[in-house]
């Protein structure tokens, strides 16, 4: 009698982990963290002053949430810090030539929320295409510290200063699915801001500085 009851309930525990285990497969998984790693560009705004302007490649570093509310489209939360440093190049007369020391340095904090859009349709985890795309346009809103270095009237000055400004995010991934709850991206990503639309140099109107990235991210779906 006890092996009888034993066996019983033994095949009872058996069917209910398996039936459980079942219906957590069956139940979509919609929400998702994101940890990117990446290289970013700083697009300089041009200055009377200069003739060209270089930007350094520097690292970037993102982290976001998102969630899936049907088959083609997604809502996004990213916040990342890029440094951003870039050389002027000088060109003067009989001279050629001339690199400059780096007269932009510094850093941003960024946070922005992007709805993006899928290209198959595939709003159940488990239905994950192999290979996917997206793309999204959001809106956010960044801090910048930076340290600026410029030639007037043949001197050299330089002085730092805090910037903010909101920006629209166009973000384009390619995803390869690594798992049952886990991605592999490659974004490129581009911020278009408006840090120095209200201000002009010498009569000249400048051109918002703008930040690009590639970044490599690891995507996985919450429990």
């Amino acid at each position: 009698m006890f092996i009888f009851f034993f066996s019983f309930f033994s095949f009872f525990l058996f069917f209910h982990l398996k039936a459980q285990s079942f219906y957590q497969e069956k139940e979509p998984k919609t929400d998702f963290y994101r940890i990117g790693l990446g290289a970013g560009t700083f697009f300089a705004a041009p200055k009377p002053s200069y003739d060209k302007i270089e930007n350094q490649i520097v690292p970037v570093l993102s982290l976001g949430f998102g969630r899936r509310y049907n088959d083609h489209f997604s809502l996004r939360s990213t916040f990342s810090f890029q440094q951003f440093s870039s050389d002027e190049l000088l060109i003067q007369e009989g001279t050629g030539l001339e690199v400059s020391e780096p007269i932009f340095q510094g850093y941003n904090y960024a946070l922005d929320i992007t709805p993006t859009v899928n290209l198959m349709p595939s709003f159940h985890h488990m239905s994950r295409p192999i290979l996917d795309l997206y793309a999204g346009l959001g809106l956010g809103y960044l801090l910048t510290y930076r340290t600026e270095k410029f030639i007037f009237k043949e001197k050299d000055y330089e002085f730092s200063f805090f910037e903010s400004s909101f920006y629209f995010p166009a973000r384009v991934s390619a995803v390869i699915r690594l798992g049952i709850l886990s991605d592999l991206e490659v974004e490129g990503a581009f911020f278009y801001t408006f840090l120095n639309d209200s201000k002009s140099e010498g009569g000249l109107k400048k051109d918002s500085d703008h930040f690009g990235q590639l970044n490599l991210v690891y995507r996985r779906y919450l429990k």
